[in-house]
């Protein structure tokens, strides 16, 4: 039955706390600058006195627990301005599975100090929050009948250590594709169209993931399978009649048919992605753990993540891998409004409809692909004022004597425009190019999209594993001038030079005959990883 299933997966977890990477915050996603800093942290501090208070006076449970703990993201991609996000931590122990808040500030520096997969010690107090009014999409507490909780403190018990180390040159992706039968239900997924979609020449994910990473990391064709298993539980049988989401029943049997139907550990793989039947009450395009593979963990990380299907795209799958990595989402305008995935030319955002475009640079940067190195990054310094060549995110680095592919401005004051993440003031700015050629891949991305310079706000996160996300501030054609908020300085896309852009930033007058004198740093960051 499905409760037997769940007291069998719920013990595995307990035993191999590696298997899955749940537990932190979770996200199903929801498809203005505020008048200043002080009015935003004060809204902040107003919204956690009000929730302390709604707790005191409704005398809620508070109750410690030892579990496995991790982030997810579960994601809907819809264009619809009805569509919605759930940002939210799994704890799992042996008894049962605990939904974490994590929108705050404050649950960003709790939970997120915490390395995917680790076994914590956290106090929670249970939280009365209702699912945002219009979503089209009920929250997973809410769908399977369960309490919200908020971390109160949280404590590492066993699992890795943070140091300062250089991330290794080059590591390898090994990924478990599983797709789930059930009884009397029609299977929209093919074995062989997964495996192109990895490896076919062009746009597929393995291109993806080289060309964003430069090199760096690759998916190893030798450590790459795809099986299907039939699922014979009470639930799955009736599958047409749950309403409930039981997507961890559907993961916890399908590990373990895995194992029978194919004597397959697949405990022994990092990535394991389930392609599900469509419906179950399952609303989401996609849900996937988060963090769980970023590369300086180092790789392979056998049993770290997971991710789950509801919908059949190379981008989706590109969009959920990303979160596995460590990426959040990309927003961007769309109806005079912020949304979560308003950025079309991000996989992270509605981008995840379109065969597979690198990753911005920004993301790259946070998985350790992109450093402050000369032909890469560029932080700007508050007297540096002199224009700057750079290459196109759709070519390899270097490509036309570029300075960098990207600038970046840190930006303590930035405020998202995203309403959901107002409260993460500060990040950086990014200003970056697209051209009109790809070196990699067959990208299909629009035409507003090319020949362009772009301005993101990389929003502000407590770890390099979960990230906070992009949104995409402005859009410039040649010749055209955009103010930088909060910072002073101004940007102006000065001249398109074959497939590389003259860019000029500045607090003073734009002098785009200027001389470049530019000097980034050359020494590369380490990276946080774990060791044991």
């Amino acid at each position: 039955s499905s409760s037997n299933s769940k007291t069998v997966h719920l013990g595995l977890l307990g035993v191999k706390m590696s298997w899955i990477s749940w537990c932190l915050p979770c996200v199903f996603l929801n498809v203005g600058f505020g008048a200043s800093v002080d009015v935003t942290a004060a809204q902040c501090v107003a919204e956690e006195v009000s929730i302390m208070q709604k707790r005191q006076t409704t005398g809620t449970q508070r109750l410690s627990v030892e579990c496995v703990m991790h982030v997810v993201e579960a994601d809907q991609i819809s264009d619809s301005s009805e569509a919605c996000d759930y940002h939210y931590g799994l704890c799992v122990s042996e008894e049962r599975v605990h939904y974490i808040r994590d929108e705050s500030r404050s649950d960003h520096l709790l939970l997120e100090s915490i390395v995917p997969g680790s076994t914590v010690l956290i106090e929670l107090e249970e939280l009365d929050i209702a699912d945002p009014v219009g979503c089209t999409m009920q929250s997973p507490w809410n769908n399977s009948e369960s309490p919200l909780y908020q971390a109160i403190s949280v404590t590492s018990v066993s699992g890795v250590v943070l140091s300062e180390v250089a991330m290794s040159a080059a590591q390898e992706m090994d990924l478990l594709m599983i797709v789930v039968i059930f009884p009397g239900t029609d299977n929209i997924w093919d074995e062989g169209e997964l495996y192109a979609q990895v490896f076919e020449p062009g746009a597929s994910l393995n291109d993806l993931f080289s060309h964003s990473s430069s090199g760096q990391l690759s998916v190893s064709s030798s450590m790459t399978k795809v099986v299907t298993v039939t699922l014979a539980s009470d639930w799955a049988s009736a599958w047409s009649s749950v309403t409930n989401c039981p997507y961890m029943d559907v993961m916890s049997e399908a590990l373990e048919a895995v194992e029978e139907q194919h004597e397959i550990d697949p405990d022994a793989y990092t990535y394991r992605e389930i392609f599900m039947p469509a419906g179950g009450g399952c609303g989401w395009a996609g849900l996937a753990s988060v963090g769980c593979g970023h590369p300086s963990l180092g790789l392979p990380r056998p049993g770290a993540c997971i991710a789950w299907y509801n919908y059949k795209s190379t981008g989706v799958r590109a969009h959920e891998l990303g979160h596995n990595l460590g990426l959040l989402h990309a927003a961007a305008e769309s109806g005079g409004a912020f949304t979560e995935y308003g950025d079309y030319q991000s996989m992270m955002g509605y981008g995840a409809f379109n065969a597979p475009i690198s990753y911005l640079p920004s993301a790259r940067y946070q998985l350790g692909f992109l450093a402050e190195v000369s032909g890469q990054v560029i932080e700007w310094a508050e007297d540096s004022s002199s224009p700057v060549l750079l290459s196109s995110t759709s070519v390899e680095l270097g490509v036309g004597g570029a300075d960098a592919v990207a600038v970046k401005i840190p930006c303590d004051d930035c405020v998202p425009q995203t309403s959901s993440y107002a409260s993460n003031v500060g990040g950086s700015l990014w200003v970056t190019f697209r051209g009109e050629e790809s070196s990699w891949a067959d990208e299909v991305i629009s035409s507003q999209f090319r020949q362009q310079v772009f301005v993101h706000l990389a929003r502000w996160y407590a770890s390099v594993y979960y990230g906070g996300g992009t949104e995409l501030w402005a859009t410039l054609s040649e010749g055209e001038t955009y103010d930088l908020p909060y910072t002073g300085f101004s940007v102006k896309f000065c001249e398109l030079i074959d497939n590389t852009s003259r860019v000029s930033i500045t607090q003073g007058e734009h002098n785009c005959d200027a001389t470049s004198t530019v000097a980034p740093t050359t020494a590369a960051p380490t990276t946080a990883a774990p060791t044991t």
